[in-house]
């Protein structure tokens, strides 16, 4: 009779020593690469080419502030417009720099503002400049370059280019975006171990590939940074939170008048709409904030988008 533990696998893999700890690992890195397939539209077929040994040696060797950031562009929980808009804080979810609507992730990088280019050709340019200090195979150098030029313009498909080798196939279906993410082919990175050692180099494909993964990430958040900028700025911020909606709603709020409402609101009336409407934002905010406050203590009906919209109740304050 056979003695002695059975033997331990995972996914076909055998496993032997620490089996805890290895067991553990493997079952981890298995479902944060199912995760990976999920958030970033990645078939099965295509994320088992994949390198996420560099991709985990980048993140391990990361900036924790860049490590932060990139967790949440990962997981595309970066406060897109869509995604403020899917979490009710946000009416619109236009691009604070082109006004694009339905700003997601993708857009983030393609954006055709000239901040945003400026942004971009800076990063191509030192990419390039990295490319060719690093002794990158020159086919790698024109692929990679050439295919994120192609992304910018065509960000969704239709652009077409010429695929020499089995490793440029490999990376062309894992995607442009998803390469700016972090995901480079197990493939490109051995062709470039092969150059190195063709060049009679000690260099390392996989530090080189570490290297690429946290200029582009450096670039994300760059791209990130400037957007956030011109956001932030107040008028930027009031157009994208309901602006337009709030002159509406006080039109109609002026016109029903305060016969129904207690005479120590009747002086917030005392002005003409024409006056009420050319006031600053923050007056109007105010204005809006107290009629539509004595209105709810007094459960008077109310169906206006300021009275129902969770980001536009949000916005002017009330509860």
């Amino acid at each position: 009779p056979s003695t002695g533990f059975r033997k331990v696998s995972y996914k076909e893999v055998p496993i032997s020593g620490r089996l805890y700890k290895t067991l553990y690992h493997n079952i981890t890195a298995s479902r944060l690469v199912d995760y990976y397939e999920y958030k970033h539209n990645i078939a099965p077929r295509v994320s088992a080419t994949i390198s996420f040994d560099a991709f985990g040696y980048t993140r391990a060797r990361s900036p924790l502030s860049i490590n932060k950031f990139i967790s949440k562009w990962l997981s595309d929980t970066l406060a897109t417009g869509l995604i403020m808009q899917r979490r009710q804080q946000r009416v619109f979810n236009r691009c604070p720099r082109c006004n694009t609507w339905g700003e997601d992730r993708t857009h983030v990088l393609v954006c055709w503002d000239v901040r945003a280019k400026i942004i971009w050709d800076k990063h191509l340019l030192s990419l390039t400049n990295i490319l060719q200090s690093s002794n990158t195979h020159p086919h790698i150098i024109e692929f990679i370059t050439n295919g994120m030029a192609k992304f910018r313009r065509h960000p969704h498909g239709g652009h077409i280019l010429a695929l020499r080798d089995g490793w440029q196939q490999e990376q062309w279906n894992i995607g442009w975006c998803n390469f700016i993410s972090g995901f480079i082919s197990t493939s490109m990175i051995s062709k470039q171990q092969e150059h190195y050692r063709t060049l009679g180099l000690r260099n390392k494909g996989k530090q080189w590939a570490s290297k690429i993964i946290l200029h582009n990430w450096s670039m994300i958040q760059k791209m990130w940074i400037g957007r956030n900028t011109v956001l932030h700025q107040k008028e930027m911020i009031n157009s994208l939170s309901g602006e337009v909606l709030l002159d509406i709603d006080i039109e109609k709020e002026y016109d029903i008048g305060c016969a129904e409402l207690p005479p120590v609101v009747h002086k917030w009336f005392n002005i003409t709409k024409e006056q009420l409407l050319a006031q600053s934002t923050d007056y109007k905010k105010g204005w809006l904030l107290i009629i539509k406050t004595v209105k709810e203590s007094l459960q008077i009906a109310d169906y206006s988008l300021f009275a129902t919209s969770r980001a536009l109740r949000k916005w002017i304050g009330l509860a």
